[in-house]
């Protein structure tokens, strides 16, 4: 085993810097200049009110004319009755809903449409996202 070293010949053929020609790294991508920001982000700034005051109270009392409240979409699907069909037969046991004398919770898949029962579902409660709920028995 030997131990690996530049031959005498090869460290002589190799180039030497001299000051005239070798570039430093700031020759060849110089310092960025950062530029500060002329944007304001945030509120602007006020002094301080009297919420209870009038002008205040007034202001208020008229944005809130303005813009009654949006009502909004929980994502819950209940489906009160199925209009398409008016007997729905479970798709894993096929019974039907007319049949049903246990007062059973169904559900109804938002994939297929198709119901079946929460325990034939092997659910231990109906998954918003997933599945709707048939309110006939809650």
């Amino acid at each position: 085993m030997g131990t690996l070293s530049m031959p005498i010949d090869e460290a002589a053929k190799t180039p030497k810097c001299y000051p005239g020609t070798s570039n430093t790294p700031f020759d060849i991508s110089p310092v960025p200049n950062i530029k500060k920001r002329t944007t304001t982000r945030g509120r602007k700034t006020t002094r301080s009110r009297l919420i209870t005051g009038s002008p205040y109270k007034d202001q208020l009392i008229k944005s809130l004319e303005k813009s009654p409240l949006k009502k909004t979409d929980d994502g819950i699907n209940l489906d009160i009755n199925d209009g398409d069909k008016p007997d729905s037969t479970c798709i894993f046991c096929d019974g039907k809903f007319s049949e049903d004398t246990r007062r059973e919770v169904w559900v109804k898949c938002d994939m297929c449409q198709m119901w079946a029962h929460l325990d034939c579902a092997r659910l231990k409660q109906p998954v918003m996202f997933a599945i709707s709920v048939n309110n006939f028995f809650l």
